[in-house]
């Protein structure tokens, strides 16, 4: 018992394998197909934008989570500082609401990877993301009516805006 690794160790990289270039791309591509994953990866192009306006931040929240962003220099500050930046390979839906969807941004991502083996991923920040039909879409053939609700952890479902 005393050589085992310790499950808890980080530095322990044995749940996970790296990718090659063409097993990311294919990743990446089957990714952007589901509008969910599109619109986070809008949302975090949009931070990361020195010259976004408030106008293509409003193209892609909810209208209920507006007064919650303010300007949204917080959040810009908070992504500007993560090192590394990178994006599960997809999002997951809420457990028995397939409106809901989360995106993870992941931090210190120096390679692709696999995950082979259960392993919590510890993400920098989870945008939940509502399937909003009553609202118009930016982007109707990337994603379609999926809105960014909120950025932090997991938002329930019950807590999510369905508008009307």
């Amino acid at each position: 018992m005393g050589n085992e690794p310790d499950p808890n160790d980080i530095a322990n990289h044995n749940w996970r394998r790296p990718t090659s270039e063409s097993e990311s791309a294919a990743a990446i591509r089957r990714a952007v197909t589901d509008g969910a994953y599109s619109a986070g990866q809008l949302f975090c192009d949009v931070l990361d934008q020195e010259d976004s306006t408030l106008e293509a931040f409003a193209a892609i929240v909810t209208p209920e989570s507006w007064d919650g962003w303010g300007d949204f220099s917080g959040v810009r500050e908070w992504f500007k500082h993560l090192n590394d930046v990178g994006y599960g390979s997809f999002v997951d839906r809420a457990a028995g609401d397939d409106d809901v969807a989360y995106f993870k941004i992941l931090a210190d991502v120096h390679e692709s990877y696999q995950v082979v083996e259960t392993q919590i991923i510890d993400a920098a920040g989870i945008i939940t993301l509502v399937w909003r039909p009553d609202l118009p879409s930016v982007l109707p053939d990337v994603i379609g009516h999926w809105r960014v609700h909120a950025l932090g952890d997991y938002v329930h479902p019950d807590d999510v805006p369905r508008g009307r």
